[in-house]
């Protein structure tokens, strides 16, 4: 089966066409070997032709040999490397793969990739997150899910998958008004992306902030940022800044005001696009969740990623915070004019977990 194919599978019917921009501004980028001579044209479209349109950064399928391991830190090769790529890694492993919980807790797959390359001074995860990378996800008639292929598993699964979630939530936010347009809706589609994630690391832990090398943001938990999606009291805001170097900027959560005590989670990422991956011109930009007003916790990103994320759990409620973006240093942006600039997409969002609201997401819902 192709990658066409399988992106055909993942983009579900909805009776009606697609918001036509959602189209438009979607590129599914899926294959295997990314480095071999089958693949020159998809390298070359997403790290000069498209990155400039902001189309090609939604999903990205990669599967470097050998497979990953702890002994053995691989560094993912172009396009999953691009500047603008998100690229996915790929979990569980079996033919038979039990109920839809057991697919939401899945281990990784063995043909998936680990990022870690060197970014200024330390590494970058390369990793977007992860998402099931087999054949089908069909229960049979014991409400089993199987796939489609005894025992494949792969990223070139995974990735039309994420890539079928991101179209219908452009789709979505697009018919709902929340969505701009036009500009760079995929852009902050990847930032939104990126709080799906359920922070599942390599320890077995979950991350509070950062990105894990294999895990990268975890496995994707697909989210709507509405009254049905969300528990409330929730809030969810996403944007994009030109971040200029030596600035900080602080960008209040909740119009500066003081969470609703209810409110037990807020989780916030910032990305940019950096034209210097390699070498050390790449910018330094930090991300804070800072607290303003009441006792709740503080936390920090202070990794060298382009990719950053800060995650509280409890006491934020009746606190009031901003998100803080520090630009410690940005070079020469061929990508802008030359600028000392970055742009720098971000998204927050805040919620109850208790689960208790009837026109809210159901229990089991993390």
């Amino acid at each position: 089966m192709d990658t066409a194919e399988r992106a055909e599978r993942y983009l579900p019917y909805l009776g009606t066409p697609y918001h036509a921009l959602a189209e438009e501004r979607l590129a599914l980028i899926a294959g295997g070997e990314p480095t071999t001579d089958a693949h020159p044209r998809v390298a070359a479209s997403v790290r000069d032709e498209l990155r400039d349109t902001g189309v090609a950064e939604v999903v990205v399928a990669l599967r470097p040999r050998p497979a990953w391991s702890i002994a053995d830190e691989l560094t993912v090769a172009n396009p999953g490397a691009a500047a603008w790529a998100f690229p996915m890694g790929a979990t569980l492993n079996s033919a038979s793969i039990g109920n839809y919980l057991t697919v939401r807790t899945g281990p990784i797959c063995t043909d998936s990739s680990r990022g870690g390359a060197q970014y200024l001074f330390g590494s970058r995860a390369i990793i977007g997150m992860m998402s099931p990378g087999v054949g089908a996800l069909v229960p049979d008639a014991n409400n089993v899910y199987r796939t489609s292929e005894d025992g494949e598993c792969g990223t070139s699964w995974s990735a039309p998958l994420a890539a079928g979630l991101a179209v219908d939530f452009i789709d979505f936010m697009l018919a709902s008004g929340t969505y701009e347009p036009l500009g760079s809706i995929a852009g902050m589609v990847q930032a939104d992306l990126m709080l799906m994630g359920d922070r599942y690391s390599e320890t077995g832990t979950y991350r509070q902030t950062g990105q894990d090398e294999l895990w990268g943001g975890g496995r994707l938990r697909a989210r709507m940022f509405t009254n049905a999606g969300m528990d409330a009291p929730w809030g969810w805001q996403h944007g994009r800044l030109t971040a200029w170097d030596g600035t900080n900027y602080l960008l209040q959560v909740n119009g500066g005001d003081p969470l609703p005590a209810d409110v037990d989670r807020l989780r916030a990422v910032i990305w940019w696009p950096e034209p210097f991956l390699t070498g050390g011109n790449g910018a330094d930009i930090t991300a804070r969740l800072r607290r303003f007003c009441g006792s709740g916790p503080e936390a920090s990103d202070l990794s060298y990623d382009p990719r950053k994320m800060v995650y509280l759990a409890s006491g934020v409620g009746g606190s009031c915070y901003a998100l803080e973006i520090a630009v410690w240093s940005a070079s020469s942006n061929p990508w802008n004019g030359n600028q000392m600039t970055r742009r720098v997409f971000y998204a927050w969002y805040y919620e109850d977990d208790d689960r208790d609201d009837a026109d809210g997401p159901p229990p089991d819902i993390q």
